[in-house]
């Protein structure tokens, strides 16, 4: 939601298109040397935030300097960054140390961490503080039968990436922190149960059959996808679980309430843990006190958790750069806690890959790994429709709600 909203205060350097390919956005182009080290960019003129002031090349570099310290791209791009200038108002450069071909990818990505531009007293606010200025250079299902019905309204899906569902596990304590117990589940995930609760069967607006990576984007594969969707199996599920070892111990499984979507993905959830044996403890509250319990890093006697259902946007599971669930950086990842070397040697591959070929091979192997060392499973993918009025045309198709180039037809 935070995201949503910036959108609507901030731009961005580049964006990507439909292919998800970084096209040029504020900027109004870049050079690249041959030997791959030095990027410079120079911003388009006329560019002013909303006090007036000219967006200068130094408000990109302090604010791509702040977003570098809190997002998992910007993280790597500040690894292999040696210096980053403005040399002038309007142009400013990327001095690395390696060659980092997927730069562009990360300033353009329009996921949680979003590399907005704003001016430089702002982005200089300690990145782990909020900002108290907002200051940006950007613009300013139920019901959906009666809505289709409805004259002078036109109900479309302008999102192509949708959502896709997720279960996490507290990795750091029992009973998940026992691989052979997150493996022994898989055969008892259904996806189609979890989207039919979540959207209502309706096939326009729900997709089965997700592996690891959104379907329809480059690394999208099948490698190992049987696992999901071949036949399930609650009774072999069953007695895999009991042969993993686990010993009746207490699931703590967080669910919000006030979240439809998530509530009926928690609810099936819990039932199929129920049926394959688990001692659940279903907890159900507002989303805010749930994302609050959610960072408690002990052990459920001391107010830690075991298991959650949320969503992410389908965006931030295109590539391993920004694909928070496959971290497996340990505490330094998302909740649950990952701790993986295989994974995070396979990301670090994407990173270094030369080519799209070399990217989509690094990505069938995290795909198998992730079948193996079970860090999350994914639930499905699903799409939320937009209702306008029928004299409004040229919305942009994007995942997120944009306003720009909107008009009265």
């Amino acid at each position: 939601m935070a995201r949503n909203f910036g959108y609507m205060i901030w731009d961005t350097l580049y964006a990507v298109d439909q292919s998800l390919t970084p096209q040029p956005q504020m900027c109004e182009g870049h050079e690249l040397s041959a030997d791959k080290l030095t990027w410079r960019f120079k911003l388009r003129d006329g560019l002013r935030f909303h006090d007036g002031a000219p967006v200068r090349a130094a408000d990109c570099t302090a604010s791509i300097t702040r977003w570098m310290k809190r997002d998992g791209f910007g993280q790597r791009i500040d690894a292999a960054l040696a210096e980053l200038r403005a040399i002038d108002d309007r142009s400013f450069e990327f001095q690395l140390k390696r060659p980092f071909p997927l730069l562009l990818s990360g300033l353009a990505h329009p996921v949680a961490n979003v590399c907005f531009i704003m001016p430089e007293r702002i982005a200089q606010t300690d990145p782990y503080q909020q900002i108290k200025e907002y200051i940006g250079s950007g613009p300013t299902v139920d019901l959906l039968p009666l809505l289709r019905k409805a004259r002078n309204v036109v109900v479309e899906r302008l999102d192509d990436y949708g959502n896709i569902g997720v279960m996490r596990f507290n990795m750091l304590h029992p009973p998940f922190d026992n691989v052979k117990l997150r493996r022994a589940m898989l055969p008892a995930i259904n996806q189609v149960d979890f989207m039919d609760a979540a959207i209502g069967g309706d096939l326009e607006l729900s997709r089965t059959g997700v592996g690891v990576f959104t379907p329809g984007t480059p690394l999208a594969n099948t490698a190992g996808l049987e696992t999901l969707t071949g036949p399930r199996d609650l009774a072999l599920a069953k007695r895999l679980v009991a042969e993993s070892g686990y010993n009746g111990e207490r699931v703590v499984f967080l669910a919000p309430t006030d979240y439809p979507i998530l509530n009926a993905e928690c609810l099936v959830a819990s039932d199929m843990l129920r049926k394959v044996g688990l001692n659940i403890d279903y907890q159900a509250s507002d989303w805010g006190t749930m994302i609050t319990r959610r960072n408690n890093r002990d052990t459920i006697d001391k107010g830690g958790w075991s298991a959650f259902c949320t969503a992410w946007e389908a965006l931030n599971l295109v590539d391993p750069g920004s694909h928070y669930p496959i971290f497996g950086t340990g505490l330094k990842g998302w909740f649950g806690w990952m701790d993986s070397p295989r994974l995070e040697e396979l990301r670090t591959a994407w990173f270094e890959a030369p080519d799209l070929a070399a990217q989509k091979s690094v990505a069938e192997q995290i795909q198998r790994t992730v079948w193996e060392e079970v860090p999350y499973y994914p639930l499905g993918q699903y799409f939320q429709p937009i209702a306008r009025r029928s004299n409004v045309s040229d919305i942009v198709r994007s995942p997120f709600p944009l306003f720009w180039n909107v008009r009265k037809a």
